[in-house]
């Protein structure tokens, strides 16, 4: 990274490499930094030096039913992007990997709302139903381990870092990043 100068009340929270912004030929050589106070994207010349940095005051993030308006969008080329919706327009930015456009809209949203939310992965249900479809979810877990005594085990995904949860041996989908992987 870059030097940066930060607030002396401001914290990075999460940074990437190879991101893009807005412009025909872009390619993915900039950075995007998330402080506890601003979204910083360091734009970087032909060898790598800074040649520009923007500013995004994260309180200008405009919010709905107290949710930031961040959500994955798509670019173009079809790769991945982060949209970012402020009162005075919108700013969207390039990643080369879904999973951490999900990681950044997952860390948006704690630091705008204190706590992570089903708003990070697009997904939203009527209250009570997360509770109901868990108790159903589990029910049948249950039997299914009784029917053919497999061990249940929990793991951490590669790809983001979320619990993931299922038998040994098993091919679990992430519900945060969409990533197939098997669990040991």
């Amino acid at each position: 990274m870059n030097k940066v100068n930060l607030q002396s009340d401001e914290c990075v929270i999460r940074k990437s490499s190879k991101v893009r912004h807005s412009g025909f030929m872009v390619s993915y050589k900039n950075e995007l930094i998330l402080t506890n106070l601003n979204i910083i994207y360091v734009k970087k010349g032909m060898f790598g030096r800074t040649k520009d940095v923007q500013t995004f005051p994260i309180n200008q993030i405009k919010m709905y039913e107290g949710k930031p308006q961040v959500m994955l969008g798509k670019q173009k080329n079809g790769s991945p992007s982060l949209e970012i919706y402020f009162f005075n327009g919108q700013e969207i930015f390039g990643f080369k990997r879904k999973t951490e456009v999900v990681k950044w809209i997952r860390c948006i949203n704690q630091v705008l709302c204190k706590e992570a939310d089903s708003a990070a992965t697009g997904q939203f249900a009527i209250p009570g139903t997360e509770l109901i479809a868990e108790t159903i979810k589990d029910t049948i877990t249950s039997f299914k381990s009784i029917l053919w005594n497999r061990e249940k085990v929990s793991a951490n995904c590669t790809a983001c870092g979320a619990v993931i949860t299922g038998y040994k041996g098993e091919n679990i989908k992430c519900n945060y990043c969409d990533t197939f992987q098997k669990i040991q």
